[in-house]
């Protein structure tokens, strides 16, 4: 095969595992404060089939803009998938089991996140990330330090979990259908051009053994 016939193929079939796989889904919570309990809260979106099997609140430390989790504060689980939109820290959802109880007293530095499962393509776990209890205020969502709004997150959410490569990118999605022609187009090239140089070093092997030996 020349290289217009290899690079041909190797780009369609690139494209098209781009195409199938899509783009999987990223950070779709954040955290902020329940206004009446002053608790910590987590907030999530989710794409069809995913959801939460456990949560936890931990004790972290922030070094060199790196955070670390010290120990964990509070922790529930559930046996399968629930796709929750919100958890209040000490609050157990339906669904879940408190494993690890919440204490009285809680640090400033915490970290809050939702380990996932489940059907969909979501990060492995989602949440607030590191954050300090001192500076979250009720209704700002707040996602590894960054503001944050619940509109956003469910517009991530519906360009992350969509089956279409350029769907999830905010393209219309018939553009998935430009790309399988281009991808056709690219591997059906890249054949018919490793058919016709096999046909071509045939044929000279073929001229070369029917030549009459030279004289001497």
């Amino acid at each position: 095969m020349g290289m217009w016939g290899r690079g041909g193929a190797v780009a369609g079939v690139g494209l098209l595992v781009l195409l199938l796989v899509g783009c999987s889904p990223l950070n779709q919570g954040a955290v902020t404060i329940d206004s009446s309990l002053r608790l910590p809260m987590l907030v999530m979106t989710f794409c069809d089939g995913e959801g939460v099997r456990a949560v936890r609140l931990s004790e972290a430390r922030l070094d060199n803009g790196v955070y670390e989790e010290v120990r964990t504060l509070w922790r529930v689980e559930a046996t399968r998938p629930q796709a929750i939109d919100t958890v209040i820290a000490g609050e157990v959802p339906a669904g879940f089991r408190e494993v690890i109880p919440l204490p009285a007293d809680l640090p400033d530095e915490l970290v809050m996140m939702a380990d996932n499962a489940g059907d969909g393509g979501m990060a492995v776990e989602q949440g607030g990330g590191y954050f300090r209890m001192s500076e979250l205020e009720p209704g700002q969502l707040l996602q590894d330090g960054d503001d944050r709004t619940l509109a956003g997150l469910r517009s991530d959410a519906e360009r992350k979990c969509s089956s279409s490569l350029f769907g999830s990118l905010g393209l219309p999605p018939w553009l998935d259908w430009v790309a399988y022609a281009v991808v056709g187009l690219a591997v059906v090239t890249g054949l018919v051009l490793a058919v016709r140089a096999r046909s071509r070093r045939r044929a000279h092997r073929a001229n070369a053994l029917a030549r009459p030996p030279a004289s001497s």
